[in-house]
């Protein structure tokens, strides 16, 4: 096109497949020129074929629902207890693809007791015949809480003791420390 004139094309262009890809081919046809300077122009030819930086990207999937993990009462650990794998949303419709959660697992934060403590997972994926088309990030904004273990103290006081001029424990006690 010469320098200051207006001509564009434009038709319909498809992939030669829907799969995730790059270079790859795209056909064109029903090609036309419009703009105000299309009549100096003419097309050889209304269809063509393009494979350079014709790229199809994986589509992010959502969580519709995010998974949940049980409370827990403190034992020295980090690890979380999957009570639901939650739903992923965003598939294009009549695409196969599903969540995985054969290999998921949850973590703690850390093992200390408290409420609304950061869950950590690891593990989901996806199946699925449409899987290669789509990515999926693990879950976060997840909580769940530590409460104290239920294993009490016990104080007992001793007895019989014998003045000696040093200290001495006056209490036994036992249980978690």
């Amino acid at each position: 096109v010469i320098s200051g004139e207006t001509v564009s094309a434009s038709g319909t262009c498809t992939f030669a497949d829907k799969n995730v890809g790059t270079g790859k081919t795209v056909s064109c046809s029903s090609i036309a020129l419009s703009g105000t300077d299309k009549g100096n122009y003419s097309l050889s030819s209304t269809s063509a074929s393009k494979t350079s930086a014709a790229n199809i990207t994986a589509k992010a999937l959502t969580w519709a629902t995010k998974p949940t993990v049980s409370n827990k009462t403190y034992n020295g650990n980090t690890n979380a207890t999957i009570s639901s794998n939650g739903s992923i949303s965003g598939a294009v419709s009549g695409d196969t693809v599903t969540l995985d959660s054969s290999s998921a697992s949850a973590k703690f934060a850390d093992a200390n007791v408290g409420t609304n403590k950061a869950i950590t997972f690891t593990g989901y994926a996806l199946s699925g015949t449409d899987k290669g088309n789509y990515t999926l990030a693990q879950p976060t904004g997840v909580t769940a809480n530590i409460t104290n273990a239920a294993n009490p103290i016990s104080v007992t006081p001793k007895t019989g003791l014998v003045y000696s001029g040093s200290d001495q424990s006056l209490v036994t006690v036992s249980g978690a420390q």
